[in-house]
């Protein structure tokens, strides 16, 4: 190919298409890949698997599913496919049996490092599908995720909390020291309405964003942006999932999870940051040329 021709190729390049092209890939290349924790309860019931109950120490998880801080209660589980929460399929039936004021939860830890692990110091979507039979004034259910290496129910260690306050939802507005408010949702949970919960938490600067679906009549909340955790002296997210309930009274609740998932939100590496910014001054420089060419032509006609 001779000289002019040659020219001719790159007079015919869009070089707006190029610059995109360029900068996409620079972009995409630098950003960590997205990981996943997930309990679906497709294995059914056992113990030898990561998506079974009560599982295994697999997948992500680095404990089975198990209760803690049983206090004049009783929780028992069961992988079912009775009346599926969402699309069909297994979920886990619990029941709670009080018989006086008390609580009682379900938990499971998982990885923060090595393989199959979510890191707890970058932005972390907590997904979940919910359901109960009834609702009633003496039930508060909890949903968290607490610092620390040891389960337990609501102190002060959890970094986001949502909670039915009998019909009320809620979730609580933090002041990062263990205090917390509750801010209802204006949602009023409804027997038998399936619920789907996301929660996105930013460790980085100590915050989450929840938002809230009811699957069964359309409606959905979603909370101010940055709501504050409720405890962040580690500036790390919790490692330890819990649902579960506190009654004032000797009550029995029936209640449903499914859809469970820990997913790593992908975040830019500094080197990415590096490209996009010598990617835009490229392109502004471009956009700059090709104006000022369009000047001079404009301004002297016999050489277009």
């Amino acid at each position: 190919m001779n000289t002019k021709s040659i020219g001719s190729a790159i007079k015919g390049v869009n070089w707006w298409h190029l610059v995109f092209l360029v900068l996409a890939s620079l972009s995409l290349s630098g950003f960590n890949a997205s990981a996943q924790i997930v309990a679906d309860f497709n294995d059914g019931n056992n113990t030898t698997t990561a998506d079974g109950y009560t599982g295994a120490a697999l997948g992500g998880w680095t404990h089975p599913w198990a209760t803690t801080d049983l206090t004049n209660m009783t929780l028992t589980g069961t992988v079912t496919n009775t009346t599926p929460l969402n699309g069909g399929g297994n979920y886990l039936s619990l029941t709670s049996t009080a018989t006086a004021a008390g609580q009682s939860y379900l938990y499971r830890s998982f990885a923060t490092s090595g393989a199959d692990s979510v890191s707890v110091t970058q932005p972390l979507q907590y997904t979940w599908d919910f359901s109960a039979a009834s609702f009633n004034s003496a039930t508060t259910y909890n949903f968290f995720d607490l610092t620390g290496t040891s389960a337990g129910g609501t102190g002060g260690n959890e970094t986001w909390i949502i909670q039915i306050l009998g019909t009320e939802i809620a979730y609580g507005a933090g002041n990062g020291s263990g205090g917390v408010s509750d801010v209802n949702t204006g949602l009023t949970a409804t027997a038998n309405d399936v619920y789907q919960f996301t929660v996105t938490s930013n460790p980085t600067n100590d915050t989450y964003t929840l938002t809230i679906h009811d699957l069964t009549s359309g409606s959905v909340y979603t909370s101010p942006t940055a709501v504050d955790y409720r405890y962040d002296a580690t500036d790390t997210d919790g490692s330890i999932l819990e649902y579960g309930t506190v009654t004032s009274a000797a009550v029995t609740d029936d209640w449903s999870l499914d859809s469970i998932s820990i997913s790593a939100l992908a975040v830019p590496e500094p080197s990415s940051l590096f490209y996009l910014f010598v990617g835009g001054i490229l392109l502004l420089g471009f956009v700059f040329k090709r104006g000022k060419n369009g000047a001079l032509r404009t301004a002297n006609p016999s050489s277009i």
